[in-house]
Formats: C-alpha cells, sequence, structure tokens
C-alpha cells in the first residue's frame, strides 16, 4: 500500500470526500487530492503533516511506517480518552453533550445532502 493508498484509505474510513479534505488541508479543489491519491504528485513533509492531522492519523502512517492497525489504535486511544472524561461529567453535563452531538450529526448529514445534490 502506497502512500496514496493510505491517504484514501484513511479518508474512507472518516467518510471524507477528497473535495472536503482538499479544504480541510487548503488546497483549492479535490484534484490535487485526486493526484496525491492516483500517486501523481509528490507531497511536501509539510503536507504530509498537514494530511495526518486532517486524517486523525500520524505521519508514519501516511508514510507507510505505521500498519493500518497503528492508525486505528491512535483513533481508539483518542475514544478511550475521550470516554474518561465524559464519564466524569454530571447527567446534566452528559445530556448538553449529547445534544451537541445530534446537533452535529444533523449539521453533517445536511452538509452532505447539499453536497450530493449540487
Amino acid at each position: 500500500m502506497d502512500i496514496g493508498d493510505r491517504i484514501r484509505y484513511r479518508r474512507e474510513q472518516l467518510n471524507l470526500t477528497q473535495e472536503e479534505l482538499a479544504h480541510l488541508i487548503g488546497y483549492k479543489s479535490k484534484t490535487s487530492i485526486n493526484k496525491i491519491e492516483l500517486n501523481v504528485q509528490q507531497l511536501k513533509q509539510s503536507k504530509i503533516k498537514a494530511i495526518a492531522k486532517a486524517l486523525q492519523t500520524t505521519p508514519a502512517f501516511i508514510l507507510g511506517w505505521e500498519g493500518i492497525d497503528e492508525s486505528e489504535k491512535i483513533k481508539n486511544k483518542f475514544m478511550e480518552n475521550l470516554f474518561d472524561k465524559i464519564r466524569k461529567l454530571s447527567e446534566a453535563h452528559l445530556s448538553t453533550i449529547e445534544i451537541m452531538v445530534d446537533a452535529f450529526l444533523a449539521e453533517e448529514a445536511k452538509e452532505k445532502e447539499e453536497g450530493s445534490a449540487g
């Protein structure tokens, strides 16, 4: 699996479009992401770092120095830390978090719907 494959794999895991990833890392269009995923365009170190951050993984994963399992471990560790913090909250705060998460999910669904309609 080369760099482009790893980027596409992780992008798809996060349900991001090429256009969304391009926006997250400062490209104007999805064309650059498409070229990267096809291994046509070379990446500078700064872009590798930006892509890794946007894809919630490490530059080492993008470069093939870590396996896919390592990327999943990073994601799982992040989720464990988040759940540990959430468990410490009062019931009132938990209700607020649930409302916020529902709002974020609705917003993302609306954005995807608008994106596929346009």
